[in-house]
């Protein structure tokens, strides 16, 4: 997948390099925020640090395998955990945005005028 995204016409590494994280978290925070599924189990997760597991990739995942006793350490990870930190600061804004969702009712909003 990657090598077919570098065979995109005009794709600038340095580009993406400077954009990637604030693509991804856009890209995750939709993907959970309008999936009542999804969004249902992002939030499960609580405070938990999330990680992508991966041993072979250092920028989206931690660099190591689950069965790694060091992906249990955030300070021996060898990787950036992009996706892992998208996730988590995704969850983080679904928190702000639906903790008070049960304290509105559609019923009672009057709309009619807008």
């Amino acid at each position: 997948m990657k090598a077919l995204g570098r065979q995109v016409h005009g794709f600038d590494a340095k580009v993406w390099d400077e954009i990637k994280f604030g693509v991804v978290l856009n890209a995750t925070y939709l993907k959970f925020s309008q999936n009542a599924p999804f969004r249902d189990f992002l939030l499960q997760t609580g405070s938990k640090i999330l990680v992508e597991a991966s041993p072979v990739d250092k920028i989206w995942g931690i660099g190591l395998a689950t069965s790694d006793e060091n992906a249990q350490n955030p300070t021996k990870w060898r990787g950036q955990n992009l996706l892992g930190f998208a996730l988590m600061r995704a969850r983080d804004e679904i928190v702000k945005v639906y903790k008070n969702v049960h304290l509105l009712d559609a019923k009672e909003l009057n709309l009619d005028h807008l």
